[in-house]
């Protein structure tokens, strides 16, 4: 390196003898070092990040993550980026040097978290009851069994708002089961809400939408 440093002066010392401006030459040669200077630190940045990204095993090939805005599976890991597959089947590249925060949805455990919205009038205690008996019917299903660690389950009350109570639903699955458990969480909770005589009410859009309807008919 020193050998080439050594002949850069040499030329332009050469150059100037000539009786060249050297002065745009000199300019030009500070720009590109910055440029390069620069670059340099970013690709030192992206490196050092993906090492700890590899050593601590943030996450691997497979794992369902999010940065920032971003999120998608992961189809690859290298010491300078991150490469991405989203649901729409789009591939984002992201330098590991601006990964500030990982989130790692498949890794270890996934979780349901889901909150629903009952009339304020309902019987808190037998809604409880039939979440929990709906959880523990999808833990006893063959074709789910496996993928719930633990059952969804009545946990807290949220909130008491103005269109009713929002009640709290807690689960435990294997690594990115929980939007199949979720789902099927969703087509079965209704149809047992609905036996139980508890209702969920409804937005004032689909209210307005039922009503015109029934004139309509009419």
């Amino acid at each position: 390196a020193s050998k080439i440093a050594f002949g850069l002066v040499a030329v332009i010392m050469i150059i100037d003898e000539l009786g060249i401006n050297t002065a745009p030459l000199l300019a030009s040669a500070g720009v590109v070092g910055v440029a390069l200077g620069i670059g340099a630190q970013s690709l030192i940045k992206d490196f050092t990040n993906g090492l700890f990204i590899i050593v601590e095993n943030q996450y691997r090939v497979g794992d369902f993550v999010q940065f920032d805005t971003v999120q998608g599976i992961v189809q690859a890991i290298t010491v300078r980026t991150t490469v991405l597959k989203d649901f729409d089947g789009n591939i984002h590249h992201v330098p590991n040097s601006s990964i500030v925060v990982a989130t790692n949805m498949t890794f270890g455990s996934s979780g349901i978290n889901q909150d629903i919205t009952v009339s304020l009038d309902t019987d808190l205690d037998k809604l409880e009851k039939v979440i929990n008996e709906v959880g523990e019917a999808m833990a006893a299903d063959e074709a789910l069994a496996s993928k719930i660690k633990r059952a969804p389950y009545f946990a807290q009350i949220v909130q008491v708002a103005e269109r009713g109570v929002i009640v709290k639903i807690l689960g435990e699955t294997t690594p990115g089961a929980q939007w199949k458990v979720k789902t099927e969480l969703l087509k079965r909770l209704p149809q047992a809400l609905l036996k139980s005589g508890i209702d969920l009410p409804m937005s004032p859009r689909s209210e307005k939408l039922v009503k015109s309807t029934k004139k309509t008919l009419k």
